[in-house]
């Protein structure tokens, strides 16, 4: 199982809200601890409540960077 999830909300066949309600409703995802993390260009507010709605509290713009995918996963790990 993953442990960490790093989600666009813009994606082709799916958007990013309909995937975290599909997640959601998985059995697995309900048993694991799984860090879902929203990584986007959008600085629309609304899709960051959209996506704090669904329980997300990680929502980082992009570019990813090496040091912010250091301290995501330090934050994981304490």
């Amino acid at each position: 199982m993953p442990w960490l999830i790093l989600l666009d909300l813009n994606m082709p066949v799916i958007d990013g809200s309909t995937f975290l309600e599909e997640l959601q409703n998985h059995e697995w995802y309900k048993s694991h601890e799984v860090l879902v993390a929203v990584l986007t260009t959008s600085l629309n507010p609304t899709d960051q409540e959209r996506v704090q709605a669904l329980g997300i509290n990680k929502f980082i713009n992009k570019p990813l960077t090496k040091e912010l995918l250091q301290k995501l996963v330090q934050g994981i790990a304490n």
